[in-house]
């Protein structure tokens, strides 16, 4: 599971979905070393599963931004976003993720755990 943080991808240039439309990121695909650490990639998975960005205005939507979901494969219009981020020694650069933005009714389920 990727750990991404849809505050610091949010921060510099928000994405607000309109009607039933939902912003979500794709998963990253994961290399592992020999030594087992985990190396996220900048390519999504080819999957059709990612993480709830932002929702749209449409009163039936019952996810909200921080939830994994699976949706229809080959779905919504794909797009990058840049955002500016810190490694773990603090100094910023510009990073960017592979997002789509899908119909709420193309969602379907919410992964947990």
């Amino acid at each position: 599971m990727n750990n991404i943080n849809v505050d610091e991808i949010n921060a510099t240039v928000k994405v607000t979905p309109t009607g039933d439309r939902v912003l979500i990121v794709y998963d990253l695909a994961e290399k592992q070393t020999a030594g087992g650490i985990l190396l996220a990639t900048s390519t999504p998975t080819g999957k059709n599963a990612g993480t709830v960005l932002a929702v749209g205005d449409y009163e039936g939507i019952r996810v909200k931004p921080g939830d994994r979901v699976l949706f229809e494969k080959g779905m919504g219009s794909s797009f990058q976003k840049d955002y500016e981020a810190r490694n773990h020694l603090g100094l910023k650069y510009t990073a960017h993720h592979d997002c789509v933005l899908v119909p709420y009714f193309d969602i379907i389920a919410i992964l947990e755990g």
